[in-house]
């Protein structure tokens, strides 16, 4: 394998590569003389949201997994050891399967260019609000995260 480091390009000798780029490895099919389609990999464009340092949750972490309701949301919401509460399943996925949105200009290029959608934080945030008290998002202690998955 040839790879460039540090300006330099050098020869690697291995029987085996793992390419670890999530959803973006489709892309480099090509690099290893492959066809384009030859990873057929769909990525999941969804919004996360996290409920930060919930005292409780430290003393009796429990995970939850809800059925679909009137917010359009199937909350998994899961414990941290550091008292936050992660969820998803909050609905409005998009399926990124077209190959170009993942490339240079399209709108998943990169992790840090896929955004939150709101309307799904504040679906998230009412479902779970309803189920819990420790749920209910503190006054500026709510996060959200967005990640596309594979």
């Amino acid at each position: 394998v040839r790879v460039e480091i540090e300006g330099q390009e050098k020869v690697l000798e291995c029987s085996d590569i793992l390419v670890a780029m999530g959803v973006w490895s489709t892309l480099c099919a090509p690099w290893f003389g492959l066809p384009e389609e030859a990873w057929p990999i769909t990525g999941i464009k969804s919004t996360h949201v996290i409920w930060r340092e919930r005292e409780a949750v430290k003393k009796e972490p429990a995970a939850l997994f809800c059925a679909q309701e009137m917010n359009g949301t199937h909350l998994e919401i899961y414990p941290r050891s550091n008292g936050d509460m992660y969820a998803c399943g909050i609905g409005g996925s998009d399926y990124v399967e077209d190959r170009s949105r993942l490339a240079v200009g399209g709108d998943c290029e990169k992790p840090s260019s896929v955004q939150a959608d709101y309307a799904r934080v504040q679906a998230a945030n009412d479902s779970a609000g309803k189920l819990s008290s420790l749920l209910k998002p503190a006054p500026g202690k709510s996060a959200t995260t967005t990640h596309t998955r594979s």
